[in-house]
């Protein structure tokens, strides 16, 4: 029981850390850090070990074999992955909810409708009390 007590503080602490990194990694690559951070919670509410029956993985919830050096998870830094992600499909896209629905649903799954509730939760998330609380 201890253990696993230690173990949820730990991780608890880890997140924390993470939820700092998102911002400052954010700002570091030019995207907007509320965005980032509200997206980091809808993805994966700020786990550090978030794992999707997908392939996804960290609290961005980043696919390593395509944003990942090498393709691979090892040696990865899953949260500069991730905002890479997210600039990439922010460059791209007329708008935050059309880059968020193609972060969620890759650029088919978005134009076949998919995604886009995805992006309106996130977008719905920027700016909220905790969110902002984390920078």
């Amino acid at each position: 029981m201890i253990g696993l007590l230690l173990a949820l503080v730990l991780a608890s602490q880890s997140c924390g850390d993470v939820r700092r990194r998102v911002a400052a990694e954010a700002r570091r690559q030019g995207v907007d850090a509320d965005v980032a951070l509200a997206l980091a919670w809808r993805e994966s509410r700020w786990t550090c070990g978030a794992r999707s029956s997908a392939g996804a993985v960290g609290p961005l919830q980043v696919i390593p074999r395509h944003w990942c050096p090498g393709g691979r998870e090892a040696g990865c830094d899953l949260v500069a992955a991730g905002i890479r992600a997210l600039a990439y499909y922010r460059r791209t896209s007329p708008d935050w909810s059309e880059a968020l629905c193609r972060y969620n649903a890759g650029t088919r799954g978005c134009a076949m409708g998919r995604g886009a509730g995805f992006a309106a939760s996130v977008l719905e998330g920027r700016g909220a009390r905790g969110v902002i609380a984390a920078r």
